[in-house]
């Protein structure tokens, strides 16, 4: 897999989302709502004998405002649900994509997420990817 097609492709997906703003790399400015693709936690290669399949682990953090505490936890519940428009499981588990074989969102972890200075409450998706090797 290539890492920077897997990446552009989940922000690609991402940006279906409506008002989401997102970024295919953590880079630049911050519009909360956003999201960012973060670079993978893991990359497990050769998850076959023949050394075809990679997995990789990949974080997508979803930022949204923070100065009324309950129209953040309002906004970020409404991207954690498992389905409809504003679903990240959803949107991204029902695309189709070319740079790897298929995506499961797994998990999503609360925290406070600190960019260029300025502290958002955030929402943080563990996505496991499955793809050939290159």
């Amino acid at each position: 897999m290539n890492l920077s097609a897997v990446m552009d492709q989940i922000a690609l997906r991402l940006d279906i989302i409506p008002i989401l703003r997102v970024a295919a790399f953590p880079d630049g400015q911050i519009n909360a709502p956003a999201a960012v693709v973060a670079l993978p936690t893991r990359i497990d290669f050769d998850m076959n004998y023949q050394g075809g399949g990679d997995r990789l682990e990949l974080p997508v953090v979803v930022l949204v405002s923070g100065t009324v505490p309950r129209v953040a936890r309002d906004t970020l519940a409404a991207y954690c649900v498992r389905s409809g428009p504003s679903s990240v499981k959803a949107v991204l588990e029902s695309g189709a994509f070319t740079a790897f074989d298929f995506v499961t969102v797994t998990d999503v972890q609360f925290d406070v997420w600190t960019y260029n200075g300025v502290d958002y409450p955030a929402a943080i998706f563990t996505l496991d990817i499955v793809g050939s090797g290159d």
